[in-house]
């Protein structure tokens, strides 16, 4: 007899955990990751809980799109405190809440808000990117993205 994933889940769900910045989250209390995200097998590959339980309670998931948690909770899989985005909304989601570091915040910073506005001047200037790169210590392809505003979005 085969179990089918919905039986599978709904066992490994605390639903009276009472804890979660966004109210009462629902706890995998199965498998996880090193992260605390929940895991559970499908079709003999581990695929992570809360993702199951948004297809579970609205369909497949867009391809391309990952499902993040509005709490903040990695072992959280309640279905309304999860939201379909890119990568790139999930990122946006954690630095808006202070989640994750960026500009000068990061631990590896090589460059200041600072430098970032020279670079910027000097190449409006007419600077050539490969002089500029030289000049700080950085590579070439990083003072590319800092002019075409790829990185350094929050800076002038």
């Amino acid at each position: 007899m085969t179990v089918s994933l919905d039986q599978r889940f709904w066992p490994k769900v605390d639903k009276s955990s009472g804890y979660g910045p966004w109210g009462d989250c629902w706890k995998w209390i199965g498998s996880r990751c090193a992260r605390g995200y929940g895991r559970i097998g499908r079709n003999n590959r581990p695929v992570l809980a809360h993702r199951v339980s948004w297809e579970l309670f609205n369909g497949p998931v867009p391809l391309g799109m990952v499902v993040c948690h509005r709490c903040d909770t990695p072992s959280c899989v309640r279905p309304d405190h999860l939201f379909v985005g890119t990568h790139h909304d999930n990122t946006q989601d954690a630095v808006s809440k202070k989640r994750m570091s960026c500009g000068t915040s990061r631990w590896n910073v090589k460059i200041s808000e600072e430098d970032v506005l020279l670079i910027r001047r000097v190449f409006a200037k007419g600077g050539v990117q490969k002089d500029i790169a030289s000049l700080l210590g950085v590579s070439r392809p990083r003072v590319s993205a800092i002019v075409n505003r790829k990185t350094w979005k929050h800076v002038g």
